[in-house]
């Protein structure tokens, strides 16, 4: 069996695992009986034969992997996996990367079980980890030995800081924190960094600024409302846009920029959830102006974009004419030909978005509207990767009255199509018989050399 048909099986059953450790349905006696099993397994010799071109790709990470969701207190067995990875993550960084083959190839998995798995831990011993984990990233970036392992030290190291951080602000946390994130704003900016190094960059800034990639809905927590931490992630937002392509930048890395929409998609949810908690950091998201104040008094662009934001503030206690006229404003923004001043957009289009203004299709139209005109205002850009970051639960759910099925399929089609258009590629009709064949091709052909 190839090694990620063992890291399949492996995680799937520490994934089962960790559910059933903390269901309320009580086969404790399996779970406990099958986790020391397993502590026994991650020992074994047998795991140090893997000899393909990535080692770390086993059945041992595909345990640790699935089991790190695991909450300690709730399975005591699980505290004896724990000491054991923690143990070799020590000896990984004192001896500088010079471990036994056995260790090695749980290494990986090692990592994440100590950095996501939940235990009450003292302030010592968190620093510690922390600890552990910057001279892993280190050994990782200077010996070409581990240099396939960095990812998921960063990812490791991302989650812990946030953690840290959710609870208390330290100042040693706080300093590691913003120095990761220049880190990888370095790599993804240098014309030097090789692609690997990229792409694990793209992946950690997500990790580093609440991405939560093994979960469907993202949560936040207090430190995200800091300053200094809005104006990163604004930054953060603009690179990953001009690598996606979506930006004045075009796409010269098809991997790199698939990889910076999928992040971008999740940190749109993330910004949702900060708005959601009463920050206002959701009206200056976008780099552009938040209204068109800079236009004269009379200017007609500027008197129906503000008494657009108007009406999108008001909420559920909009009157029906207010919302009529608003719905008039949007179809006429939609259809005009000419390319629209920049101004950011994201606020009133995301609030149009809530179940108020769903009744009127408000939400629909601004879809629309964001088709039209995103190759010019990266608000737009953001707002259609936030409407299409809610399609896995529209396709789900039942229809609830505000003709989702026909608001899934202007996403399906128009609104994935024109991301793909603007991420270099474009709708080709081909004639064959009766039938008319829509093809996605690349604009642009380019051979780069990692």
């Amino acid at each position: 069996m190839s090694g990620w048909t063992l890291f399949g099986a492996g995680f799937s059953l520490g994934v089962l695992l960790s559910h059933l450790a903390s269901s309320p349905i009580k086969i404790s006696n399996v779970c406990s009986q099958t986790i020391t099993f397993l502590a026994d397994f991650l020992s074994s010799p047998l795991l140090s034969y893997n000899q393909t071109n990535t080692p770390q790709i086993n059945p041992a990470f595909g345990v640790l992997l699935g089991l790190s969701n695991i909450d300690r207190e709730e399975e005591e067995k699980a505290e004896q996996i724990y000491q054991k990875c923690l143990s070799d993550l020590k000896e990984f960084v004192n001896s500088g990367g010079k471990i036994d083959e056995n260790i090695k190839s749980t290494i990986a998995g090692s990592a994440w079980f100590v950095g996501f798995s939940r235990g009450k831990g003292s302030d010592e011993e968190i620093f510690e980890i922390v600890d552990i984990f910057e001279k892993a990233i280190k050994i990782a970036d200077t010996e070409y030995e581990w240099t396939g392992y960095y990812f998921h030290f960063s990812q490791v190291y991302s989650h812990i800081l946030l953690s840290v951080l959710s609870i208390k602000e330290s100042s040693r946390c706080l300093s590691a924190f913003n120095s990761q994130v220049r880190l990888q704003i370095d790599v993804l900016t240098s014309s030097n960094a090789n692609m690997t190094k990229r792409h694990a960059a793209i992946i950690t800034l997500g990790s580093l600024f609440g991405v939560k990639f093994f979960s469907f809905s993202q949560t936040t927590n207090s430190f995200f409302l800091n300053s200094s931490f809005l104006t990163m992630m604004i930054q953060v937002v603009d690179i990953l846009q001009n690598i996606a392509g979506l930006g004045q930048q075009s796409m010269s890395d098809v991997k790199g920029g698939r990889l910076a929409t999928v992040v971008l998609a999740c940190l749109m949810q993330v910004i949702e959830k900060i708005s959601e908690i009463g920050n206002e950091f959701i009206e200056s998201n976008s780099s552009e102006a938040k209204d068109y104040s800079r236009l004269p008094a009379t200017s007609y662009l500027r008197a129906l974009f503000d008494e657009l934001v108007e009406i999108s503030r008001k909420g559920n206690i909009a009157s029906l004419a207010s919302v009529e006229f608003g719905s008039s404003i949007i179809k006429s923004f939609s259809t005009v030909n000419l390319v629209l001043p920049s101004v950011n957009w994201f606020p009133p289009l995301k609030k149009f978005n809530t179940p108020f203004f769903k009744k009127y299709n408000l939400h629909y139209q601004s879809v629309l509207l964001a088709i039209r005109h995103c190759d010019h205002s990266t608000s737009l850009i953001e707002f259609l990767l936030y409407a299409l970051n809610g399609l896995p639960e529209i396709l789900m759910s039942e229809d609830d009255g505000f003709n989702d099925m026909g608001y899934g399929k202007l996403l399906v089609g128009e609104g994935l199509g024109k991301v793909l258009e603007l991420c270099g590629f474009e709708d080709k009709k081909v004639n064959k018989g009766d039938q008319v064949i829509t093809k996605l091709i690349q604009k642009r052909v380019r051979k780069s050399k990692d």
